[in-house]
């Protein structure tokens, strides 16, 4: 083997027996792996905005259509959340944004105590209406905590301007498990100890808090559902007399409990229930529709739904009003409480800057106007029934999922450690949040709302879907198969099948033949190794904005890019300046020449492949692989030495992804020695078909050559 300059070549590891007359030199370099490393991360000091997790820059999302974001790194993700269940028409609308464009035009601002405009007057219009007269006033504001700050102050003020005023109201009841927004007003009557916790010392002692209706866990065995509901509404009544009926101002409800509890729709009865309790002792009926109305649980308002139909004194909604395109949110105010308004001061003392605001009311009117006039509310109720059911065929099975449960095209997926006790996780597992980040993975590329604490504040897991109102039942299966892979690839608990290293590993089936190069910082940085199919990273770039921006923002490096698609020389000599692309050895397997267009032997290795996959490795671990069978899929197994070879065949293709690997035909090699590595796998070649093909030649080749370079810990360049 010759070596210049600390660089190697091809030909050195190739069996000069098997070595075609026209083999390709392509040099092989010694990195420094760590420094490297660092300078292609992200650098989320690099960032001015104080995000969710200080110096970690999520990624930026560069371009996105229907129910599809792209970012700057790349992917293409399935937003099945709207986001937090906002982008409730999909994104990039075009008549929604014209909406905006046109209003910019007339008025974009003005001040709402002063002036009125257009666009909030037809919005408040189309709300009212909406109740079938059940509310008959509207307070526009920019977000749903806004809407509850509202309703509290609206509740409190209207017990002081009643002909006989009862200024001693100034309590609130609400439920455990509740989630009304993050301003201290909001917060104090939500009760999520996790989200509370820091502010507890600073927020209001004026709130007390019930059980909520969370059948799945507060049923006990043999409990009807009247029986149930008499006993929250018991508990209830208890709380009044404990507090003081008379010094009750509302009782604070989500019609369909969102994040915190995890999409629990109400038991029927239950709404009634409580109403009757609050009306009985005086105090208002305030429901929080802010992610659970305006469509996304199938009627427009949530309390409409054929097993409520309920109206609240006060409601709240947001996230579906605007669907994203501008921040808004409104109180619906009963006329009873208007007309004591009216008849009392004549004024509401609450007020903000951006209170009706014209452009975001413009874009809320047409959000509304496509929703009524494409018929979504009845897609949203089509598609969310085909989605409860296709959950529960799929998941509901599955050893960790303990309930499933939503409405409309809200729903939830509870994880649980134990079905039978329904004990949940420990907090420290984060079990929501690793199938939220799994998702984001470009093997899965989906967008699933995590919700922790869901039980006490501190335990229990749940993972939300919202999507679009305007999906498909293709779009369906898409989310459910999406969701299944992502909960098959991170199996419950610290030591589950996918830690252990055995022929048994879970693996991706129906992926084709493929060559895999596994290296060995890179995946110590990362903590998976992916590999990439040059077509899809192709069709994604050019759905982001240019082939030479893509290549140069790529900085979550694949452990291998293998080709399987032509390209021209601009786009070749790109992605070959590509400063991310020092660890990455890629041959163009079909056409018979490297990317630059050195003639190399036509290997053809991927001539029947239709599908891209995905290996993932363990932390600190480099591996090649090769995906023999055409129908098959691969195990590696991995060394202490970071570095191993399996080559083995898959017989059966298991029904959707329920994964599972044959014990037959397989072939591991520790890669102390190369050489010993390409020599048990030639002989294995030779006893299976009694030639060496020009794949099996390659393989070869690749065990050798990764057995010397690995085997030192050393990386690969181009």
């Amino acid at each position: 083997m010759t070596s210049v300059n600390n660089a190697y070549k091809i030909d050195d590891f190739i069996n000069p027996v098997l070595k075609p007359a026209q083999a390709t030199t392509v040099e092989i370099k010694t990195v420094d792996s760590d420094t490297d490393q660092i300078a292609s991360r992200p650098n989320a000091d690099a960032s001015s905005i104080l995000h969710a997790k200080v110096g970690q820059k999520p990624a930026t999302v560069t371009g996105s259509k229907g129910s599809y974001l792209y970012t700057s790194d790349g992917n293409e993700i399935f937003d099945a959340t709207c986001g937090a269940a906002v982008a409730c028409i999909g994104h990039n609308d075009p008549r929604v944004k014209n909406a905006i464009v046109k209003q910019l035009d007339t008025v974009e601002y003005c001040y709402s105590p002063f002036f009125a405009t257009e666009a909030a007057e037809k919005l408040a219009h189309t709300l009212t209406e909406s109740t079938g007269g059940e509310m008959s006033k509207v307070f526009i504001v920019s977000s749903g905590t806004e809407a509850i700050e509202a309703a509290l102050k609206l509740a409190r003020q209207y017990f002081t301007e009643l002909p006989t005023p009862q200024p001693q109201r100034t309590k609130f009841i609400a439920r455990k498990q509740s989630y009304h927004g993050n301003t201290l007003g909001s917060l104090s009557v939500g009760h999520h100890t996790g989200r509370r916790a820091i502010y507890e010392p600073i927020l209001g002692s004026n709130v007390a808090h019930v059980s909520p209706c969370y059948p799945y866990r507060d049923m006990k065995e043999g409990e009807t559902d009247d029986a149930y509901v008499a006993r929250l509404a018991q508990e209830l009544e208890n709380t009044f007399q404990s507090l003081g009926p008379e010094t009750v101002c509302a009782f604070v409800a989500e019609t369909v409990a969102g994040m915190t509890l995890g999409c629990v729709p109400p038991t029927p009865g239950y709404l009634e229930a409580m109403r009757e309790v609050c009306h009985r002792h005086g105090a208002l009926f305030i429901l929080d529709e802010v992610m659970s109305g305006m469509g996304r649980t199938g009627p427009l308002h949530a309390w409409a739904h054929e097993e409520t139909m309920v109206a609240p004194d006060l409601q709240t909604v947001a996230k579906g009003l605007g669907a994203g395109y501008a921040p808004i949110g409104a109180l619906l105010v009963n006329k009873r409480i208007v007309d004591t308004l009216a008849r009392g001061t004549g004024a509401f003392t609450h007020s903000q800057t951006y209170q009706g605001h014209p452009v975001a009311c413009a874009a809320a009117n047409e959000v509304q106007r496509i929703i009524r006039e494409e018929n979504l509310l009845e897609n949203a109720r089509n598609m969310g029934e085909k989605l409860g059911a296709l959950l529960r065929e799929r998941l509901e099975s599955h050893e960790n999922v303990g309930n499933i449960r939503g409405r409309g095209l809200f729903w939830g997926v509870e994880f649980v450690k134990s079905k039978s006790t329904k004990e949940s996780f420990p907090p420290s597992d984060q079990v929501a949040a690793k199938l939220h980040k799994t998702g984001f993975m470009p093997e899965y590329g989906i967008s699933l709302l995590p919700g922790s604490g869901t039980v006490d504040g501190k335990k229990g897991d749940v993972i939300v879907l919202a999507p679009a109102y305007n999906i498909t039942a293709a779009d369906v299966e898409t989310i459910v198969e999406k969701l299944e892979k992502v909960v098959h690839a991170n199996p419950a608990g610290p030591r589950s099948k996918q830690h252990c290293v055995s022929a048994e590993r879970y693996v991706p089936i129906g992926v084709a033949e493929t060559v895999a190069l596994g290296l060995t910082e890179c995946c110590a940085r990362l903590g998976r190794g992916k590999v990439y199919h040059f077509s899809k990273w192709t069709d994604e770039k050019r759905r982001v904005g240019g082939f030479q921006k893509f290549t140069e923002s790529y900085v979550r490096l694949p452990d291998l890019l293998y080709v399987d698609c032509s390209w021209n020389d601009e786009e070749a000599q790109a992605w070959l300046r590509s400063p991310h692309l020092d660890r990455l050895l890629a041959l163009d397997a079909r056409g018979g020449t490297l990317v630059d267009g050195t003639p190399t032997p036509a290997v053809n290795f991927f001539h029947e492949i239709d599908d891209y996959g995905t290996i993932q490795f363990f932390p600190g671990f480099g591996a090649a692989a090769m995906y023999y069978n055409t129908h098959g899929a691969t195990y590696l197994g991995f060394t202490e030495d970071l570095a191993a070879v399996a080559v083995h065949r898959v017989h059966d293709t298991p029904h959707r992804s329920r994964w599972s690997a044959s014990k037959l035909d397989v072939a591991q090699f520790q890669m102390r020695s190369g050489t010993l590595a390409a020599e048990k796998l030639q002989d294995m070649y030779l006893a299976t078909t009694g030639v060496l093909s020009s794949e099996a030649t390659f393989a070869v080749s690749l065990c050798r050559l990764l057995g010397s370079l690995t085997a030192g810990g050393r990386s690969l360049s181009t």
